[in-house]
């Protein structure tokens, strides 16, 4: 791995594992901070009343149950509103698709004056 090229992620991963250094560039809470016996209770839930399909893959947009669950609080929301992601990267790419148009296929550019569906 010597002649592997390290990346400015990698490398402060290295820094922040060092005991005593709090790192505000890498985006680590603190683990102490951690709702550790909150996180078990939901995934015993979760488990329990799912069993191993809770482990499975499932549709892009997320569980059905659990955005039903979520949609339940809101009024005027539809299950097609709600999407569960995975992480931040996914949630960004979500947003960026949205607003760049490519979620609209087979769809004319504004500036040639078509903005309808084909």
């Amino acid at each position: 791995m010597s002649n592997v090229k390290s990346s400015a992620i990698r490398d402060i991963l290295k820094i922040t594992s060092k005991p005593g250094i709090i790192s505000f560039a890498g985006g680590l809470p603190a683990p102490e901070l951690f709702p550790i016996r909150e996180i078990a209770d939901a995934a015993q839930n979760v488990l329990s009343k799912y069993g191993s399909s809770a482990l499975q893959y499932s549709i892009t947009e997320g569980l059905i149950p659990l955005r039903e669950k979520i949609i339940s609080n809101f009024k005027n929301v539809g299950l097609e509103n709600i999407i569960i992601t995975q992480g931040a990267q996914q949630g960004l790419q979500c947003i960026r698709k949205r607003h760049s148009g490519r979620h609209k296929k087979n769809r004319r550019s504004d500036r040639e004056g078509k903005g309808k569906l084909q």
